[in-house]
């Protein structure tokens, strides 16, 4: 006989029981080192869009800043003619809260 025959023998089922052991842990180191890469990748995507509709929303935001301003600055116009035209008419308005006060002053010797 073989000594590796007497020796596989002699040992029984180790040598298998061994080899499968090692098998799973290079198995397993395997499989952990891919996920974590799949998983880093996955983050770094979701990352990357999560950035980019940041921006687009960010973008977004400043257009209807920009829209709102040039909005105001046309009220604040408008209402600037408002108040001279009235001011012409000698109209007084008071504004308190929820109250709106309007005075008109009195035709002083017959002009207006």
């Amino acid at each position: 006989m073989d000594i590796f025959q007497v020796l596989l023998s002699a040992l029984g089922e180790w040598p298998s029981l061994l080899l499968t052991i090692f098998g799973l842990l290079v198995g397993g180191w395997y499989f952990l080192k891919r996920s974590k890469s799949q998983y880093e990748d996955a983050l770094r995507k979701a990352q990357s869009s999560a950035m980019e509709a940041m921006k687009e929303e960010s973008g977004s935001l400043r257009r209807r800043i920009e829209d709102i301003e040039k909005e105001n600055a046309r009220l604040n116009h408008i209402i600037e003619a408002m108040h001279i035209a009235l001011k012409a008419k000698k109209v007084l308005i008071t504004i308190l809260g929820e109250n709106v006060d309007v005075h008109m002053e009195e035709e002083i010797d017959g002009y207006s």
